[in-house]
């Protein structure tokens, strides 16, 4: 598929390979996080539904390559509050990092802001812990991935932003799991 010209404006997802359009999809969904950030987790049969429906779609290859189980997604639901706690902090901490390499506050001042791109991570995160893993979640990282390629953000640095993010939520809850037990000698 052609990003742009008039192959991409016959796609009904045209609007959203930019981005604004990116914007105002994870907007939408970021709402209804907002007003759902404090609900319980989704429930078994919920988590279940959305995995069968990853689990049979073109990305089945990957959900066996990584192992990728029902009970990961669960246990990623179950953590949504906590998750929820420290989601601004993690936000914060990984853009200011993001803010001291030039090359990319460039790409962030041609093509955003650090104030949207911070609402677009923070509905992302939260994403990942919503148990809603079907083929809009699917579309919604393609989405990203294309602007991301489009702007000249290319793998080397959205990987290492993974490791950022990763190192960020491992400091936020070592604390919390340790006092649980769950790191023992």
């Amino acid at each position: 598929m052609k990003i742009g010209g008039n192959a991409m404006s016959k796609c009904p997802f045209h609007a959203l390979f930019n981005e604004r359009g990116a914007m105002q999809f994870f907007r939408k969904k970021h709402q209804q996080e907002k007003e759902n950030t404090t609900s319980r987790s989704p429930t078994t049969e919920h988590v279940a539904t959305y995995y069968r429906q990853l689990a049979s779609s073109d990305q089945k290859q990957q959900v066996a390559f990584v192992k990728l189980t029902e009970e990961d997604v669960q246990r990623l639901t179950s953590i949504r509050p906590l998750f929820a706690k420290h989601v601004e902090r993690i936000v914060n901490a990984f853009y200011d990092q993001v803010g001291q390499m030039p090359h990319l506050r460039r790409i962030i001042d041609n093509h955003s802001t650090i104030d949207r791109l911070k609402q677009t991570l923070r509905a992302y995160l939260m994403d990942m812990v919503s148990g809603e893993i079907g083929e809009q979640y699917i579309i919604r990282r393609k989405v990203i991935g294309n602007v991301h390629n489009r702007i000249g953000l290319f793998p080397e640095w959205y990987l290492g932003a993974y490791t950022i993010i990763q190192n960020k939520q491992k400091n936020a809850f070592l604390p919390m799991l340790e006092s649980r037990g769950f790191l023992r000698d």
